[in-house]
């Protein structure tokens, strides 16, 4: 699904900007340079906004960082501080709802209750 969701975001991108052709997530360094040559010689921030939107920006380093993800999910020999394996994320939910259920069993024993 996060190749669907960077494949889908690519082609959002390049329709807005009308660039040709497909881009693969291996272009995150296209991306960069595109922004840097459209947003060259503009001077107001109002103006950069026009030419390269917020939302786009955005949508570049939502990008960068799935792609990434995805790259220290490949290969367990990278490690980054500021990015959080798939798996890790996953792991994280399932020791979260571990914990939840051990506190209701705490709370809500029977044997413990006195009613």
């Amino acid at each position: 699904r996060i190749d669907l969701f960077v494949a889908d975001c690519l082609v959002i991108l390049g329709d807005h900007f009308g660039w040709p052709g497909s881009l693969g997530s291996g272009h995150m360094d296209l991306l960069d340079a595109q922004r840097k040559q459209m947003q060259s010689g503009v001077e107001s921030q109002e103006e950069k906004e026009k030419v390269y939107p917020k939302w786009a920006r955005d949508m570049v380093m939502d990008v960068k960082y799935l792609v990434r993800m995805k790259e220290l999910e490949d290969n367990r020999a990278l490690r980054e501080r500021d990015i959080v394996p798939i798996s890790g994320l996953i792991l994280s939910c399932f020791v979260r709802n571990l914990k939840e259920h051990q506190t209701v069993l705490e709370l809500w024993d029977p044997e413990k209750r006195s009613d």
